[in-house]
């Protein structure tokens, strides 16, 4: 934003830290993300029936 030739602490720091930060932020998200499926179960959007597609073995 400022501008300048050289690449220096302040704006390494800064990448350093977003570097670190993002992974652990996109992982919470993707835990979030099972543990809300695994609690509400999975829909099938499509609007067909997948018990059609079903083998009884039993």
């Amino acid at each position: 934003v400022w501008g300048g030739f050289s690449v220096e602490n302040p704006t390494l720091t800064r990448f350093f830290t977003f570097q670190f930060i993002m992974p652990i932020i996109i992982l919470f998200i993707v835990i979030l993300h099972v543990v809300f499926l695994l609690e509400t179960g999975s829909r099938y959007s499509l609007g067909f029936n997948r018990d059609v597609d079903k083998i009884a073995f039993l």
